[in-house]
């Protein structure tokens, strides 16, 4: 379960669980999670970088149409496929083993 962290930019408050609005520690949605980490996927973002730029650099990052990006990047989608969501974890993944291996 992916828990919303302080730290982590404001989401509308419509992509929070219904049931965890009230707590402390609001869980995010399935596609918040996947907005959340394809933006994380599409770094480092040179200067003067264009979104659209970053949403196809996630989508061939995550191996993901690049429609289908957009839709979840931008909070538009209703849901998430398990296979999508797998994807996209495997690329985040991915993209913090490179930048430990780079800190270390």
């Amino acid at each position: 379960m992916f828990v919303f962290n302080t730290n982590m930019a404001r989401r509308p408050s419509y992509l929070l669980d219904k049931s965890s609005k009230d707590s402390g520690n609001p869980k995010v949605s399935a596609v918040a999670e996947a907005a959340f980490r394809l933006r994380r996927i599409a770094e480092p973002r040179p200067v003067g970088d264009r979104v659209k730029e970053a949403i196809t650099r996630a989508a061939k990052r995550a191996g993901l149409p690049a429609s289908r990006v957009e839709n979840l990047w931008c909070g538009e989608a209703r849901s998430i496929r398990a296979e999508e969501m797998d994807a996209i974890r495997r690329a985040d993944a991915a993209r913090e083993a490179k930048e430990q291996s780079a800190r270390d």
